[in-house]
């Protein structure tokens, strides 16, 4: 199947899946698919996962905050 063909609708592939669960074929096929996956390093099953997702927290320090401002570099000047 190439990127421009046309796919199978939501009732073909629903078809399809429901036989080849009805069929005990299903967890076989993703398992082969999986193994390829597997073989040519596409999925991996090692290393760590890291969320950096940034969250809103109900945390409030006690200090107060203190911003640094920084110094001009007056590039104005320094273009002269």
């Amino acid at each position: 199947m190439q990127l421009e063909d046309s796919v199978p609708s939501y009732s073909v592939l629903s078809r399809f899946l429901t036989e080849l669960t009805e069929k005990k074929a299903f967890d076989s096929l993703l398992s082969e698919i999986n193994h390829q996956l597997e073989k040519h390093r596409i999925i991996i099953h090692q290393g760590v996962k890291v969320d950096a997702s940034i969250t809103q927290s109900s945390f409030h320090s006690k200090k107060p905050k203190t911003f640094e401002i920084a110094q001009d570099r007056k590039e104005d000047e320094l273009s002269e």
